[in-house]
Parts: C-alpha cells; sequence; structure tokens
C-alpha cells in the first residue's frame, strides 16, 4: 500500500514538472498583497505578466528585505545552491548541493547579501 501511494505522489510531481515545461514561455499574471518592488517594476496590487521558468509556478520575485536569511552556495564562485542561515556559525541546505564536494570544500564558499541605506 506504502508503494502505490507512493508512486501516486511521484506521479503527480512528475506530470506536474512536464506541464511546468510545456507551459516554460507562457506569461502569467501573479497578485501580491501589497505594493512590492519587482525587479524594475513598481508592482501595485497585480504584475504585469510575469514569466513562468518552469520550476517556480506563480512564484514572486520579492526584495532582499523581506527574506535576510537566505543565502547563496556557491562553488568556484559561481552560484550552485541556496541555503537559510539557521545560526551564528551555520547555514542549512539541501544535502544534494555540497555531498559532491565532501573531499574539496574549499571550492565551496557563501554569498549573503543585504542592503544597508544610510
Amino acid at each position: 500500500m506504502k508503494k502505490v501511494i507512493i508512486l501516486v505522489v511521484l506521479g503527480l510531481f512528475c506530470e506536474n514538472a512536464v506541464q511546468a515545461n510545456d507551459n516554460e514561455a507562457s506569461r502569467v499574471e501573479a497578485t501580491v498583497q501589497s505594493d512590492v518592488l519587482i525587479g524594475d517594476i513598481n508592482v501595485n496590487g497585480k504584475t504585469k505578466g510575469v514569466e513562468q521558468s518552469g520550476r517556480i509556478i506563480n512564484g514572486v520575485p520579492v526584495s532582499i528585505e523581506i527574506y535576510k536569511f537566505a543565502v547563496s552556495l556557491r562553488v568556484d564562485n559561481r552560484y550552485y545552491c541556496g541555503g537559510s542561515i539557521i545560526s551564528v556559525s551555520h547555514v542549512l541546505s539541501a544535502g544534494h548541493c555540497v555531498y559532491p564536494f565532501l573531499t574539496n570544500v574549499s571550492r565551496v564558499s557563501i554569498m549573503c547579501v543585504t542592503l544597508l541605506i544610510t
């Protein structure tokens, strides 16, 4: 029974991924709760046709001020994965992001970005 449930859930995920890839070039209209700065567009309630990437569905870009805990895991100074700050000296990320570099951790760095307005 567990195998059947797992197969059904896996099938649903695969179907969603295929549909997202089919609509990769499509444009969507996303509703937001308040004024948000999205790239160069000042949004007042709705975005003007945000493009789907095929991986994040109905996502809306936001300012770094809202998500101060987000970091970029970089390999050879290029973006590789994302992570979250969980303490002063720890970042949480997916295991598949760091496993290939267990023997050569010097290639991995973490970049934190902040906005400082004076």
